[in-house]
């Protein structure tokens, strides 16, 4: 016959293994998850050979040029960042994308080439917090670089706690290589 004291042993090591193992797939989802934010590379800046660099959300994909365009000698191109949902079109049917996540969202960069300052540029480097239709945003100009290549990067995002945990990390990425 068992005792009482083996059957209590054997309760707690399983309550000890059962803890180890799910203590290991913590740590396994933990240390294998998929970076959060990604990098994005536009094409070649007309006959510069240079490139604008950008952390994009996993999951977000560039639409664009959205517009290109040459006034005075200026030109630039808009790029416009959106989520897109990959799943399987069955599952895209049981479970409905969240439409909140797009409410509320602007998220694009201005590639320009110009010869002179342009109006409305902000201090290049500086990250300055904007708000436009009641939600948080931010924006970012880089450049001119020695080829008059600028950029900027305007982020807004309604969810609060979403911007606030990335659009620094997001504004501040924005380079030209």
């Amino acid at each position: 016959m068992q005792s009482i004291a083996d059957s209590r042993r054997k309760r707690t090591g399983m309550w000890i293994t059962s803890f180890a193992v799910m203590a290991a797939i913590a740590a396994t989802i933990h240390l294998t998850r998929l970076p959060e934010l990604v990098w994005w590379t536009s094409p070649p800046i007309r006959n510069t050979g240079r490139h604008a660099k950008i952390l994009i959300p996993r999951g977000f994909d560039a639409l664009g040029p959205v517009e290109e365009q040459v006034t005075d000698g200026n030109w630039y191109n808009t790029y416009s960042f959106e989520p897109v949902d990959s799943r399987p079109t069955f599952l895209r049917w049981l479970m409905p994308d969240r439409s909140d996540e797009r409410e509320g969202f602007d998220f694009s960069i201005q590639v320009f080439q110009s010869s002179k300052k342009l109006p409305g540029s902000g201090d290049p480097g500086k990250l300055e917090r904007v708000a436009r239709n009641r939600a948080p945003g931010a924006e970012r100009w880089v450049g001119p670089d020695s080829s008059g290549v600028s950029a900027v990067v305007r982020y807004q995002r309604a969810n609060q706690s979403e911007f606030e945990r990335t659009f620094a990390k997001i504004c501040n990425s924005l380079r030209i290589e």
